[in-house]
């Protein structure tokens, strides 16, 4: 074994554990093990891009990563890490909102669903529950409730 060594892996896709080896005096090993939690990663998907900043600002500073897309198909396409929580507004340019929360969670299994939208009927309520959203918010978004169900959900996930 080399006296220098570095070895980096992913757990689970939660943790990156980074193990150096060094032999200071021969005949002697330390190891020192650093555990770093990736970051929770949201989808986002608005075309209004005021609500998408605002909402991606807050998480971010929440210690969640964002990514962010204004149209379904910019997301369809997207073939990033499993986001812990999917956000999508309910108006589109390209699709409606609740067709896209369904392909996004077929995809990614276990992910929160979230439908925003700035029409709060009780209709498209309702069609955003069909769509297997866990969650609607209507806009202007109460961030912290949000990121109270994103966090609840999470849990839900990883444990």
């Amino acid at each position: 074994m080399s006296p220098n060594l570095s070895i980096c892996q992913t757990v689970k896709n939660h943790f990156h554990i980074l193990l150096y080896l060094k032999a200071p005096i021969p005949g002697i090993v330390i190891a020192l093990v650093f555990i770093r939690m990736k970051k929770k990663q949201v989808l986002i998907v608005d075309d209004d891009v005021s609500s998408a900043e605002t909402l991606a600002e807050f998480l971010t500073s929440k210690q969640w990563e964002c990514v962010v897309f204004s149209e379904a198909k910019q997301a369809l396409n997207y073939h990033g890490n499993k986001p812990s929580a999917v956000v999508v507004d309910f108006e589109l340019p390209d699709m409606y909102g609740t067709e896209l929360l369904g392909e996004l969670l077929d995809r990614c299994n276990g992910s929160v669903g979230i439908i925003v939208s700035a029409n709060p009927s009780w209709e498209i309520r309702q069609k955003a529950l069909e769509s297997g959203a866990s969650y609607f918010f209507p806009k202007p978004i109460d961030l912290l409730l949000l990121l109270e169900k994103i966090n609840q959900g999470s849990c839900k996930i990883r444990n």
